[in-house]
């Protein structure tokens, strides 16, 4: 028979340890909450020393407004906090620290030294503490700031230290951590040494750039786009967002370059990251994930940091509000600033290259069929229909085949197109256009060259090689055109004389009544037809033949398991779509086929790539062509 326990009141060193659990998990915890004490403290200079991954020895010094003598063992008791002084001060938080857990939670599981010295004092102090409890504190000749020095940690909860990774595995968490802490103010000089080697310095200049450069490795840094700050304003407080955003050919193969900071706070938030990826969403390849450094400024009142002991979750109160700035931050500066990928040179090299001026003898690409320029061809309506069945162009017997007929209905929409939020003040006329505008509008006006592989079309300037991946570039055409048909409802559907049952399970009816509007704007009519039944009235076409109930099915089935919006399911249906109907590589193209792919390339809207996030144009600069030759 099982004896009932008594109910205790656990002691207090207990407690400490318990809470522990959640605020130092690891060494890195351990230094992210010294770290953000230091920035609190409004230090301009922060050091951070460990060894061993941080198991034997956390050291932070920073130059900081330090404690006062009399304050020194109250600082290291559990919730006391310098940052709060009633509940009220919870809705409007500032600071990076205010639930006076760390300090306590720190020396708990460790030996803890301490170094710390007031502006206004004379001398400062030296304090030493184990299992919580201050054993050792005498006045001590130091200059203003604090250090802390952490000695064994969890030397004290072996069954924690059990647990923690290899010292290498570990030292890489607070690496990681330290350059985001740098990134988060760049107006403080970060050292980071690590087993007695210097790993990071930052000037502490206010600059953004140096802190990337020294941060991130150099054909990212360079690579990514200084955005123009955007900002609303929610009931009379401004919100609002900058930072540096990567171009879409620079992208990594997991997250670990997206960093968010929310009122200079570091947070993780998978919110941020949908919407971050989402506005990327045709222009990046499978697999494949945007980089970025998000400033986000966001009045307290309007989010909540106090949801978990680590504070690195936030949460919105009107996360439709930050979804809508933030898209409209990154495609607005995609637009504005994205450049053609040039293929080769080191960021030094295309600084050098682009102060050159090379003349060449251009000749326009409406000379195509000139004798100077290439020679003669078939034309394209004596072509046989199997040799060209994919291209733009069909003989005059045939109908005309369906991205012929996309391309037209693109043409005529274009003027009308809402997809990508077009800057007010933007003129593509205007003395500010970007490197990519100004390259683009200008392929009509290079050199053809001719078509290599039956996959690219070549095209010379004066500087620089292009090559077009003709398949890519016909692909995001298309795409474009059949999402401006979607946007417009400008879809053709079947209409069913008497209807067709569709028989579903309950599953399929709560996902089908969930996203029942994804339905109706791709033109699927449903009546309900008894309790698990509804009648089918109109169907869209799929490549020029109506859908059937397996094509219907399917897509509850996607919406079902991959609980996709209304928004993500028709993007990805239209990307498929347009990678079937657009002509491919291998495809011979004539003249006119060419100088029509071209024309249209100059309609698309950046960032140059195809749905999927493949490159439509590379560059590559003379500079390069002359290195292979050795002639620089």
């Amino acid at each position: 028979m099982n004896i009932r326990k008594k109910i205790n009141l656990l002691e207090q060193n207990v407690i400490n340890q318990i809470a522990a659990g959640e605020v130092i998990e690891a060494p890195h915890s351990a230094v992210k909450e010294l770290v953000e004490n230091a920035i609190d403290a409004e230090s301009t200079e922060i050091r951070i020393e460990i060894s061993k991954g941080g198991k034997e020895l956390i050291k932070v010094t920073d130059n900081g407004m330090g404690i006062a003598a009399e304050e020194l063992r109250t600082a290291f008791l559990p919730h006391t906090t310098s940052k709060l002084r009633k509940l009220e001060d919870l809705e409007k938080i500032e600071s990076l620290g205010f639930r006076g857990e760390a300090l306590a939670s720190i020396v708990s599981v460790s030996k803890v030294e301490i170094y710390t010295k007031t502006n206004e004092s004379e001398v400062g102090v030296y304090g030493v503490f184990e299992e919580g409890n201050l054993i050792n504190c005498k006045p001590m000749g130091c200059p203003n700031g604090t250090t802390i020095i952490i000695h064994n940690l969890f030397s004290k909860t072996p069954a924690r230290l059990k647990y923690l990774k290899s010292d290498g595995v570990e030292s890489s968490k607070i690496t990681e951590l330290i350059t985001r802490m740098a990134l988060s103010k760049i107006n403080i000089a970060f050292q980071y040494v690590n087993n007695n080697n210097i790993m990071l310095t930052t000037r502490g200049d206010n600059s953004i750039q140096s802190v990337v450069e020294t941060i991130f490795p150099r054909e990212l840094s360079s690579s990514m786009i200084a955005g123009k700050e955007v900002d609303v304003l929610n009931h009379g407080e401004k919100i609002s967002i900058t930072g540096l955003i990567g171009q879409p050919h620079a992208t990594r193969g997991n997250r670990s370059y997206q960093v968010f900071f929310v009122n200079n706070r570091l947070v993780k938030s998978n919110f941020l990251s949908k919407i971050f990826e989402a506005a990327y969403k045709d222009s990046l390849m499978i697999n494949r994930y945007p980089v970025g450094i998000l400033y986000f400024s966001i009045p307290s009142t309007l989010i909540d940091v106090n949801v978990h002991p680590a504070k690195t979750t936030v949460k919105f109160f009107d996360e439709k509000i930050i979804a809508d700035l933030f898209t409209e931050f990154v495609q607005t500066n995609l637009f504005q600033q994205t450049n053609i990928v040039t293929s080769g040179l080191t960021h030094d090299e295309m600084h050098l290259e682009n102060k050159k001026v090379y003349t060449t003898k251009s000749s326009d690409i409406s000379t195509l069929n000139s004798e100077s320029s290439i020679p003669e061809r078939k034309d394209p309506e004596k072509c046989t229909s199997n040799h060209y069945s994919n291209n733009l162009y069909q003989t005059k017997n045939e109908p005309p085949i369906v991205q012929e007929n996309i391309l037209e209905v693109y043409e005529s929409n274009k003027k009308n197109s809402k997809y990508i939020k077009h800057p007010k003040d933007h003129d593509q006329h205007s003395n500010k256009q970007s490197y990519f505008i100004y390259h683009v509008l200008r392929l009509k006006n290079y050199r053809f060259i001719g078509q290599i592989f039956n996959t690219y079309i070549i095209l010379e300037s004066s500087d620089s090689i292009y090559y077009i991946d003709q398949h890519a570039a016909h692909e995001r055409i298309v795409y474009e055109s059949m999402l401006q048909a979607y946007l417009n409802r400008d879809i053709s559907v079947q209409h069913l004389i008497e209807g067709q049952i569709l028989d579903l399970s309950p599953v399929e009816i709560e996902t089908l009544n969930n996203h029942i509007k994804i339905f109706s704007k791709i033109g699927i009519e449903l009546q309900p037809y008894g309790p698990y039944s509804y009648r089918l009235m109109t169907v869209p076409y799929e490549m020029g033949i109506p859908v059937g109930t397996k094509w219907i099915k399917d897509l509850l089935d996607e919406l079902s398991v991959f609980n996709k919006n209304d928004q993500g399911i028709p993007y990805e249906k239209i990307i498929r779509k347009a990678c079937r109907y657009a002509i491919k590589a291998n495809d011979h193209l004539v003249d006119k086929e060419i100088d029509s792919l071209l024309n249209r390339i100059q309609t698309l809207n950046p960032p140059l790539t195809c749905p999927h996030g493949r490159p439509i144009v590379v560059q590559q600069k003379r500079y390069e062509i002359e290195k292979l030759f050795k002639r620089v």
